[in-house]
């Protein structure tokens, strides 16, 4: 199974060269998403997975949409100092497409709130030394 992002890195090699670190996300998130789907494959040959092909693939146009969305900024606004800015379009993009597609049910809403409020808080008493 390791082969084959192995063999897709070397294959893609040329992008590294071509764009620079952009070349380098493309060709790590092109192998993470072949480790991905073979270990979907995998392991549903041991346990039986259950994949609600509609969620999956509005959430693959959501997240193709903000990367081209994201793409598309940084070269209209090419500056270091606006990663912040870029980091929030893709944020606020990606959130939009998901409400507006309505992906996510209240149940996946409760389970996000409920896990948000136990991180901020673990992470404030980390930062404040609470215990």
């Amino acid at each position: 199974m390791g082969q084959a992002p192995v063999a897709l890195s070397l294959t893609l090699l040329s992008l590294i060269w071509l764009l620079n670190l952009t070349g380098l996300a493309i060709v790590k998130g092109a192998s993470l998403l072949i480790t991905f789907i073979l270990s979907i494959y995998y392991i549903s040959k041991i346990v039986k997975i259950e994949v609600n092909t509609s969620t999956a693939t509005k959430t693959l146009i959501s997240s193709l949409t903000m990367a081209i969305i994201v793409l598309a900024t940084q070269q209209l606004l090419q500056n270091e100092l606006l990663l912040s800015l870029h980091v929030l379009i893709g944020a606020v993009t990606y959130t939009g497409i998901i409400r507006r597609m309505k992906i996510l049910n209240e149940e996946d809403a409760q389970f996000i709130k409920g896990n948000l409020r136990r991180k901020i808080t673990r992470n404030i008493a980390k930062i404040t030394n609470i215990q």
